[in-house]
């Protein structure tokens, strides 16, 4: 079972948000990179981060769409982390990928709804 967090999208797209999680990634395996710096500070250890090498962001965080409605505003989304590191995942998630996503698109951009579980 794949675990997840619940969110409704406003005023970004599905593919917006996979377009930058997908440059974080990029940023995040690169060893000397601003954002894996702000990783390191967030409280993520060299070794959580190491064991990312290899993996794809689609390996360990899936952006699953529950329903939508007219336009953007009733878009939800589950994102959802693979067991084998999801702790790590889910913090690099919360503490860097979810707070650049609100800087870039608005605070409003991307709310969180409860927890949940994907199949």
């Amino acid at each position: 079972m794949i675990t997840g967090d619940e969110y409704q999208l406003n005023h970004i797209t599905i593919d917006k948000l996979n377009e930058e999680l997908d440059s974080y990634w990029e940023q995040i395996l690169q060893p000397n990179s601003l954002l894996r710096e702000q990783a390191l500070t967030a409280g993520l250890s060299v070794k959580e981060l190491d064991s990312l090498a290899g993996k794809t962001r689609e390996d360990v965080i899936t952006i699953q769409q529950e329903g939508s409605g007219l336009g953007l505003i009733t878009t939800t989304v589950i994102i959802a982390f693979t067991p084998v590191i999801a702790e790590v995942v889910k913090g690099l998630w919360k503490e860097v990928f979810l707070p650049r996503v609100k800087k870039k698109f608005g605070p409003d951009s991307i709310t969180a709804k409860e927890a949940t579980s994907a199949k």
